[in-house]
């Protein structure tokens, strides 16, 4: 099976970015502040750390009357985007090179050499916040220089009480996991290996809260059921896996009723986004 030129090279598109890509949206973000609009209302700007303090239009007594708004932020989920693409692509490869008996440390060499010069960017260098969100790189790739992971990854559930498909493997739920953090799902500070635990275990302690919408929890339990054979309300609520945002085991009675205030309802755009990031998951399954 031949890989791709976006697998074979992940990270081209997020260093082109880096190149110039940045430097375009720093410039709209001063653009977008620096004008006849908003102009008026800067009480100051700090070109070093390129942030803007704006006066309100309206504040009460006791509040402040200015806010902040930092490049960082006007671009964080951009970036942060950008890197789980070249993760996906990344864990594609990785999984084409494990079916076709390629060599999967000398492509993880290819990435490692590229994920490097990376950072050795200007962008990086000038604008430092970048290398928190790019550790996110270097601790997949060191996660699959560990072969036993690399197995793992390509293992087929067979114990999980929610009868996972032989063709979804790990790294359909690393991906799943990555959506989750993207969409503010759970806490980030739970973690990727017991989210997983969580689908596929026979039996396991961990459980999944979502601090989300309850619309966006059923978006998310509903689109991923295709990777089962029995994921349902009555399989989820037996399990005692799922805790609402309310902090509460998730019930037929919730998952229904909350199913058909969705049904109803119209769909907001975080809704219709989660559902169309999962369903490219599903596209991307061999």
């Amino acid at each position: 099976m031949k890989l791709k030129s976006s697998i074979v090279y992940p990270i081209r598109e997020l260093n082109a970015y880096l190149d110039t890509g940045i430097y375009n949206d720093l410039k709209d973000f001063y653009a977008s502040f620096e004008n006849e609009f908003i102009g008026h209302r800067i009480k100051s700007k700090d070109t070093e750390n390129h942030s803007f303090q704006i006066y309100e239009e309206e504040y009460r007594m006791g509040e402040s009357d200015f806010a902040v708004f930092s490049f960082e932020k006007n671009i964080k989920y951009t970036f942060i985007d950008k890197i789980y693409n070249v993760i996906d692509r990344m864990e594609e490869g990785i999984n084409i090179c494990f079916i076709s008996k390629q060599s999967i440390p000398n492509y993880l060499d290819k990435v490692e050499r590229a994920f490097k010069s990376l950072l050795k960017n200007k962008s990086t260098q000038e604008f430092l916040f970048l290398n928190q969100y790019l550790k996110i790189i270097e601790n997949e790739l060191e996660f699959y220089r560990n072969s036993e992971n690399i197995s793992e990854d390509n293992t087929i559930f067979k114990d999980s009480p929610f009868k996972i498909k032989d063709s979804i493997k790990r790294s359909f739920f690393h991906k799943l996991y990555d959506v989750s953090q993207r969409h503010f799902l759970l806490n980030s500070e739970f973690s990727k290996e017991d989210f997983i635990d969580v689908f596929t275990e026979a039996e396991t302690t961990k459980t999944i809260k979502f601090i989300c919408s309850n619309s966006l929890m059923i978006t998310f339990l509903e689109e991923i059921r295709g990777a089962f054979t029995n994921f349902k309300p009555t399989s989820i609520a037996q399990s005692h896996r799922f805790l609402t945002k309310q902090d509460k085991f998730l019930t037929i009675t919730n998952y229904d009723s909350s199913k058909q205030r969705l049904i109803k309802g119209n769909s907001s755009s975080e809704v219709n986004n989660l559902s169309e990031d999962i369903q490219d998951i599903f596209e991307e399954i061999p």
